[in-house]
Formats: C-alpha cells, structure tokens, sequence
C-alpha cells in the first residue's frame, strides 16, 4: 500500500466522527508505542484489549469476537435509527443541521435519498 493512501487513511480516520473499535493487543508486537499513540487521538473510538502478540485474534479470538459483536450491533442499531430519523425529516433545514450535529458532518453529506449511508 502506498504512503499516499496510509496518509490519506489515517487524516479521514483522524477526522472522521464514525465509530472506531480500537483493538489494543498486549503485549503487541506492531501496534505500540508513537503508532498505538496516534491510534488514541481519533475521535469517537471505543478500545478492547485483548492478549496477544502479532496475530491477537488467533491468539484471543474470544476477547476480541465478543466486544467485536456487541460493537457491531451498537452501531448498527445506531445506524437503522438514523436512518429511520432522515426518511422523517428530509426537507426540513433545521433537522439538516440537527443531523450534522448528531452524526457529524461526514456522515450528514453522505445523505442519499434522505437515508444515510
């Protein structure tokens, strides 16, 4: 993978509102130091840890398929009532605003036929 798509990777994922599940694996063997620091600056992140080494989820596939799986629902459910929430306001302005302010601007911009994707 090139330089140019890890940078622009890591900036929408450093500016980005969307739910993050950050996987920290101790000890861990890639994801340490000044890389798992950066890791922590990205906002709206929830963060498991699990044992492990390089392959953590080979090593801990339990630790990390549970939180994983209550991960995905949460943010599922949150998806299917915004998604719900813009079929009844599409063409209001104010509930346009109110939509960028609850998901966040990346989110909002995403509309498509008045459902988020």
């Amino acid at each position: 993978m090139s330089p140019e798509i890890v940078q622009a990777n890591a900036d929408w994922l450093a500016a980005s509102n969307h739910p993050k599940l950050f996987i920290k694996a101790e000890p861990g063997v890639l994801l340490i130091g000044r890389f798992r620091d950066f890791c922590h600056t990205w906002p709206n992140q929830d963060e498991i840890t699990a044992h492990g080494d390089h392959f953590a989820q080979e090593d801990s596939p339990a630790e990390i398929g549970r939180p994983l799986q209550h991960f995905l629902r949460r943010v599922t459910t949150w998806r299917l009532l915004c998604e719900r929430f813009l079929q009844v306001v599409t063409s209001d302005a104010a509930a346009d605003r109110l939509v960028a302010d609850l998901l966040g601007n990346d989110l909002a911009d995403q509309r498509v036929s008045g459902i988020a994707v």
